[in-house]
């Protein structure tokens, strides 16, 4: 009864819990509409005025008074009217907003009532609420609502939290567990339990287990994670199940477990998790590999971890790979992943490679591969499961059509067996193949037009027979499965082969385009009228003609016909050549006419082809070459046309070529504008002629060049022009702002234009000029040799050939092109010894022989070829033979003894050429009008030339010069004094010198840039008398300062001179004076503090002049050296005194013999016309004056480049050698 009141009781509070609720729902629609009602009346709500309507009244009276009081313009009145009436509409306005904002007060008031009635509401259902959650507590427990109490306990500081649980999870555990109403005060920590009796006793058990518990964390490994999470959590429910008052919360984030409960059921429940031998192992893998080891849905990763009980766990990654992660115990981890092993190994793909023939290929992919997707059916259902794949080798078109590679795919447990099965399969195709073999040539009769003979044989074999056939071998195989059949197309073929016989007719390439052009077109119709085809074989050796035996017979017979009349023979030829015949039709048409034959020329292969029959050929070659290249009487002659010149040599529409053939018939000459060359052709004699007329024009052809200059090059042009610097030749030279324009023969233009070149570029530009054949010689004696480089380096100097001009060019300094010129004539002399030759001459007789009128004549006379190298004084010959040359040498050798007949030429000291420059200038010129000659003093060769019309007025001008050579010495003494007693000698500032010299009456100097000699200039007794002087104190002053003296051989006193570290290291070490005397050949050893210690030094000096003669192979020579005991006089060689010491009554000049004189012009004529161009400045050693005496006008030191030897130069510019 009382089970049946209480339902009835909960019945009837929550039937007016829900009544209550409905009204709560009426009154909250109620409060939402209303709430929308009033914001619309917010919405609709004007701008109300700020002000009263008695402000708007007083402001209308105000501009009414305004507007009526006075006379106001009409604009104005209208704007007080505008603003009475907008006053009026605001006072209207007033009037509606203050009826507005009412009916808002009204319903707020409104919404305020129904609030406080739905707050009544919601107090009604709270206590409708609090008694059905009692009565009904009391129901789920089986008690009454009298039975029911209240606990409260308190709660740990933060055990709280614990206690509720994430989200009110532990409340809710708890609750469902214990049947207690349980409530939480957070603020005082305090938790209130309602229920009977037992229900709380529960709940305070269950809630003192939480607030007393520990918690222990524990950091697992990822192996032990892996553990605990795999096979869904197998391991971690166990975990639960066996220790169920212990709380586990494991993170897979943070790899931590939170064992949460009283201390004694925490401890084994952590002991159980630590004693788990757990490990971890991977396996990279391919992503295909793992997903074999998860299988289908996962069949095969579970199998693993159920037999083994492990975690495997799978990892993609981006590179296509994937790692496989086993964990567990140790010895189930290791069995475990052996078994992944072995899966992955037996299902490992391996692959095969058959060799298939196109023929069974085709076939296997025939009706769409129908046959393939047979055997790849039949190997998976062998191989189960079906993971095997039959696919053919992508291959290039022209590879499938010989074979093609079948590929077997399968894994490595079925490989074996999935082989055998292709391999047995494609035995069975290839079985049905009959393979014969044909020429090549038939291919493409069998195949036939568009395939139509080759697809009526497969006809013939009915279906599923194919025919194949190699293009490169000539194979043909035929596939079919029945016998019968595949006989039945190899009757066909051997029916087409009968009657395609192939014969090869060997044949020479050239007469292929005879037997196939407009010459063999006759006999080719003939064959193919006659039903043989006719073509040239791939290797370009033979014809090939195919046909039936006779017919093929026939056509062989007609071609071996063509060939004999129609042989052909080339020869090379070179552009000259080309371009002769082009230009000589009629020649060429000649040739063909006399013998019957064909000539072709060839322009881009240059070669001239000569068809026709054998003899016919023979003779017109021998004719042509003959032409061409000369013989029998005939000569081609070659020689470079200057491009300045050549458009004067060719003449108007090539005037002056035919009229040089008209003079010399039957001469042809041609003119080659490409390599600058014009050929000469015809009888020898004829063309010898015409060759020395054209060399002759070409120099003598007047030209005009231009040079363009800028403003510094014009400024340096026009002083050399005025100090004569250039020209010097018959040239027109006119010099203006931006150009300079020469005009006159060829040869001297030429030379001019070199020179102009040279002022403004500063680099001196020489070219020798070859004929073609003697260039072409140069050319490859320079490839063969390093002669041409020597003469580079050694002249610093750059050289090359110049194809255009046919020349050696040479570019440089002046003094080293110059040298480098002479070195170069000497190696062209080598390259052709019986072609080419040089002569030298003296620079006087430049003037007297240098017209370039002069050189063509002697060329043209001599039939040599003659150019004169003016700045070398030389004479360059060239000839095709040694005859020419030696008949060219003689010419030039008899103009040179003519025009030395009246020139004489003769070399003087520096000193003595000075004086006759500065005190002899008004005798000079007085011999040169009393003889009607020409002298000429050169500083620079130290040479004196005087040449007349006549020899004896050459003669007188010579004795003339003599007087005047003679008077300058008799004036003039050079003496040499020991090197250390120049200083006591000169006193100190020179004062004893000046007054020896003042004493006297004459004028004593030292010479500059040496270190013992003075120059003394007077006359007569007062020179004497000076000179007697300086002897005797230079011999009291010897005998005053003895020493050792060691006499030097002639070739050895250089050395001495040039290593001045010799006798400073000697006189350093031994604290003595060591005087050279080059003049004596001698050292003399002074001071010191003993006489041991001078000889001493003189046994050193000795001791290093034999190393420097050893070092230079030169053996020493000690029976002509004496040391002289310290106190006594210098001893000499044999006796002689080379300087007498005795005092002189007289000085007479000495006298030069008519012989000494012409020894020394002889002498000086050898050394001029040597190669070496610096012993041209060497004095002659039959004159009695020392050639190192120079004047006190001598101001730098220079070094010959060639020789190695010091000269000086003075300020005029004339050179003395040291």
């Amino acid at each position: 009864m009382s089970n049946t009141k209480a339902f009835n009781i909960c019945d009837t509070l929550r039937k007016r819990l829900q009544e209550i609720n409905n009204k709560k729902e009426d009154y909250q629609k109620k409060i939402n509409v209303s709430s929308e009602q009033l914001q619309k009346l917010f919405a609709r709500g004007g701008k109300s005025s700020r002000q009263t309507p008695e402000q708007l009244d007083a402001q209308i009276d105000e501009l009414e008074k305004k507007r009526t009081s006075s006379s106001l313009p009409l604009a104005q009145e209208k704007e007080i009217l505008r603003q009475i009436s907008q006053i009026k509409k605001a006072k209207v306005q007033y009037e509606e907003n203050k009826v507005h904002e009412k009916a808002i007060q009204q319903k707020k008031s409104e919404i305020s009532n129904y609030r406080t009635e739905l707050t009544t509401i919601k107090a009604q259902i709270a206590e409708l609420e609090a008694a059905l959650s009692k009565v009904e507590l009391a129901d789920r427990l089986g008690c009454t609502a009298n039975d029911l109490k209240s606990h409260m306990m308190e709660c740990p500081e933060g055990k709280l939290g614990q206690v509720i649980g994430k989200g009110g999870s532990n409340i809710k555990k708890l609750e469902n567990k214990t049947g207690c109403l349980i409530d939480l005060d957070k603020v005082k920590s305090q938790i209130h339990l309602q229920g009977n009796e037992s229900s709380i006793s529960k709940a305070i058990q269950e809630i003192e287990d939480i607030t007393m518990a520990i918690e222990v964390e524990m950091k697992l490994d990822q192996a032990t994670l892996s553990f605990l999470f795999s096979n869904h959590m197998t391991e971690f429910s166990s975990l639960q199940k066996k220790y169920p008052n212990v709380i586990f919360d494991l993170s897979r984030e943070t790899s931590m477990l939170k064992l949460r409960g009283r201390e004694e059921y925490v401890d084994p429940a952590k002991e159980e998790v630590l004693k788990n031998d757990v490990t971890m192992q991977s396996i990279e893998t391919s992503s295909r590999d793992a997903a074999l080891i998860v299988g289908k849905s996962g069949k095969t990763i579970n199998r693993l971890i159920e037999t083994h009980g492990v975690a495997i766990q799978v990892e993609n990654r981006k590179d296509d790979m994937s790692e496989i992660i086993v964990s567990g115990l140790q010895n189930q981890v290791v069995e475990a992943i052996n078994e992944i092993k072995d899966i992955l190994f037996n299902n490992e793909d391996m692959e095969v490679s058959l060799l298939v023939s196109a023929m069974t290929r085709n076939k296997l992919l025939s009706n769409s591969g129908l046959l393939v997707k047979k055997l790849q059916k039949d190997v998976n259902a062998a191989c189960q499961p079906g993971n095997s794949f039959v696919r053919f080798e992508e291959l290039p078109k022209e590879e499938r059509e010989t074979s093609s590679i079948l590929l077997v795919k399968s894994p490595r447990m079925h490989i074996k067996e999935a082989e055998k099965i292709v391999r047995e399969r494609i035995e069975e195709y290839d079985s049905a193949v009959l393979t014969m073999q044909i020429d090549l040539d038939l291919i493409p009769v069998i195949i036939g037009p568009k395939g139509a003979t080759i697809k009526a044989i497969r006809k013939e074999g009915g279906d599923g027979s194919d025919l194949e056939i190699d293009k490169f071998s000539g194979e043909v195989k035929l596939m079919a499965e029945k016998e019968s059949s595949r006989e039945k197309m190899k009757s066909a073929i051997d029916a087409i082969v009968s009657e395609n016989q192939i014969m090869r007719l060997p044949m020479e390439k050239s007469m292929f385009a005879d037997l196939f052009g407009q010459s063999g077109k006759v006999v080719k119709a003939k064959i193919q009228n006659n039903g043989v085809f006719m073509r040239i074989d791939d290797s370009d050796t033979s014809i090939i003609l195919r046909g039936s035996i006779e017919k093929i017979t026939e056509a062989a017979e007609d071609i071996r016909e063509f060939i004999a009349s129609n042989q052909t023979k080339v020869f090379p030829i070179d552009n000259d050549d080309e371009s002769f015949l082009s230009r000589r039709n009629g020649l060429v048409k000649k040739i063909e006419k006399r013998h019957n034959v064909r000539l072709n020329l060839k322009k881009d292969l240059q070669v001239v082809s000569i068809k026709g029959a054998v003899e016919g050929i023979n003779d017109a070659e021998k004719e042509l070459k003959k032409t061409l290249f000369g013989g029998d009487g005939f000569t081609v002659e070659k020689m470079f046309v200057p491009n300045t010149v050549m458009g004067a040599i060719i003449g108007k529409g090539g005037k002056n070529i035919s009229k040089y053939e008209s003079d010399f018939d039957p001469v042809m000459v041609t003119m080659h504008s490409l390599s600058f060359c014009l050929s000469i052709r015809g009888p020898s004699d004829q063309v010898e002629l015409c060759r020395r007329k054209i060399a002759k024009d070409i120099v003598e052809c007047k030209v005009t060049e231009s040079i363009q200059i800028d403003t510094e090059a014009f400024s340096k042009l026009s002083q050399a022009a005025q100090t004569s610097a250039i020209g010097g030749l018959p040239v027109n030279l006119n010099v203006s702002q931006t150009s300079v324009r020469l005009r006159g023969a060829f040869g001297d233009v030429q030379e001019v234009m070199k020179q102009v070149k040279e002022l403004i570029t500063g680099t001196c530009v020489a070219e020798i000029f070859l004929t073609p054949d003697h260039f072409e010689k140069t050319s490859k004696a320079v490839e063969d040799s390093s002669k041409f480089e020597q003469i580079c380096e050694s002249t610093t100097t750059s050289a090359s050939l110049d194809e255009s001009l046919g020349a050696v060019v040479i570019t440089g300094k002046r003094s080293n092109v110059k040298r480098a010129k002479t070195m170069m004539l000497g190696f062209l002399e080598t390259v052709a010894p019986t072609g080419i030759a040089k002569i030298k001459f003296l620079k006087p007789l430049l003037k007297s022989m240098g017209s370039s009128k002069d050189v063509a004549k002697l060329s043209m006379d001599s039939g040599c070829i003659i150019s004169l190298e003016r700045d070398i004084c030389t004479f360059f010959l060239q000839a095709p033979s040694s005859n020419q040359l030696k008949d060219g040498m003689e010419a030039v050798e008899s103009t040179i003894k003519e025009c030395m007949k009246l020139t004489n030429v003769f070399q003087v000291e520096s000193w003595l050429l000075q004086y006759l420059l500065t005190k002899s200038v008004e005798s000079i010129e007085m011999a040169k009008k009393e003889c009607d000659c020409q002298i000429e003093l050169s500083r620079n060769e130290l040479m004196i030339s005087i040449s007349g019309k006549e020899e004896a007025e050459v003669s007188k001008a010579k004795s003339m010069i003599d007087t005047m050579m003679d008077q300058a010495k008799k004036e003039n003494v050079f003496i040499d004094i020991p090197e250390s007693s120049m200083n006591e000698f000169s006193g100190t500032s020179g004062r004893r010198m000046r007054g020896l010299a003042s004493k006297y009456g004459v004028h004593i100097d030292r010479v500059k840039k040496t270190k013992s000699r003075i120059h003394i200039q007077g006359s007569g007794q007062s020179l004497i008398r000076a000179v007697n002087a300086v002897n005797e104190w230079v011999a009291n002053w010897e005998k005053k300062n003895g020493g050792v003296t060691l006499v030097i051989e002639e070739d050895m006193i250089n050395h001495v001179a040039s290593e001045s570290s010799i006798l400073n290291d000697i006189q350093k070490e031994f604290g003595v004076k060591a005087d050279l005397n080059k003049k004596n050949c001698s050292v003399t050893i002074r001071g010191g503090k003993t006489t041991a210690t001078r000889e001493k030094a003189s046994l050193k000096l000795e001791s290093l002049m034999q190393e420097i003669s050893e070092k230079d192979g030169k053996g020493g020579n000690k029976e002509n050296e004496v040391i002289a005991p310290a106190d006594s006089n210098t001893t000499y060689v044999n006796g002689e005194d080379p300087i007498s010491k005795a005092p002189i009554e007289e000085v007479e000049p000495p006298e030069m013999t008519q012989k000494s004189q012409n020894n020394a012009i002889g002498s000086l004529y050898n050394l001029l016309v040597s190669d070496d161009v610096a012993s041209s400045v060497i004095a002659s050693d039959v004159q009695e004056w020392d050639s190192s005496t120079v004047s006190s006008g001598l101001e730098s030191e220079i070094e010959s480049p060639e020789t190695g030897v010091s000269y000086y130069r003075s300020a005029s510019g004339f050179h003395v050698r040291l």
